[in-house]
């Protein structure tokens, strides 16, 4: 899978995650103001390197397919709540 930093961004921007810059790109996606998941990707431009786009994904707790909806864009915040709840990671 790849993934470009400013793809990245933009599911960040997409998903509302909370975050700080310092090495790495550190955030938190919450809900209702309730801290949910930690979610971690890399500065800079270009690819991700290796299996970081992976290690993002499962981050977000969302398969390949979800994952592909969400950067192409029919996967909405509101749709990724969803699925968390299906999961039963928000109540």
């Amino acid at each position: 899978m790849q993934l470009k930093k400013i793809e990245a961004q933009t599911i960040i921007n997409k998903l509302q995650i909370e975050y700080s810059h310092k090495k790495h790109n550190y955030g938190w996606f919450k809900y209702k103001g309730i801290p949910i998941l930690a979610v971690y990707y890399s500065h800079g431009r270009g690819d991700m390197p290796g299996k970081v786009p992976d290690k993002f994904r499962q981050s977000l707790k969302i398969n390949e397919d979800d994952f592909e909806n969400l950067k192409n864009c029919p996967l909405s915040r509101e749709d990724y709540i969803k699925i968390l709840k299906e999961k039963g990671l928000i109540k």
